[in-house]
């Protein structure tokens, strides 16, 4: 393994940038940043849409697609790590309760 991969977690680790989740998002920018210039690419495809304006569109497509997606997923990403944490607190207090009750029973037993 290269020392690039590792510093990158291993083949199948986060990465420095974007996590897993990556890859995933960049092919959601890509779909729907196609699905809003299909109708400009129609058109430059019939001569009614020089090919810069179309391609300045499909810029412009992507870019509020990527503020959009970047958006939605940072949103999605806080509310999992909130939920991750609150499942964390609460393991750790029902684990901290059952010891009590354990270190509390054996000395009942004692004496």
């Amino acid at each position: 393994m290269s020392p690039r991969a590792k510093d990158k977690g291993g083949k199948g680790g986060k990465g420095a940038k974007g996590g897993s989740g990556a890859g995933i998002r960049w092919f959601a920018i890509l779909i729907v940043s196609l699905l809003l210039w299909a109708p400009s690419g129609m058109a430059a495809l019939e001569g009614k849409l020089s090919m810069d304006g179309a391609l300045l569109r499909y810029a412009v497509a992507v870019a509020l697609c990527w503020v959009g997606i970047s958006a939605i997923s940072r949103i999605t990403d806080a509310y999992t790590r909130e939920q991750a944490r609150k499942r964390l607190d609460e393991a750790g207090e029902d684990a901290g309760g059952s010891a009590d009750a354990a270190q509390h029973r054996r000395s009942e037993d004692r004496g």
